[in-house]
């Protein structure tokens, strides 16, 4: 069975910013994957600020799989 998901990573070419990056894929049942959800209750910051911080951890973790 396949599932969707959504993958974030970070292109671009060296020494040259590099661009955030959603690609939809499909993996199969011997693919790995995780998922996080995130509960606020009170923010100081813009919620962008908070996505931001999510982004750069998801990426990592995908980087660190690769």
């Amino acid at each position: 069975m396949n599932k969707d998901v959504g993958v974030l990573k970070k292109e671009g070419f060296p020494n040259q910013p590099k661009q955030l990056t959603f690609d939809l894929v499909q993996i199969d049942n011997e693919t790995v994957a995780y998922e996080y959800a995130v509960l606020v209750t009170n923010l100081e910051d813009e919620i962008i600020t908070l996505s931001q911080h999510i982004v750069i951890e998801v990426t990592v973790k995908i980087i660190l799989m690769n």
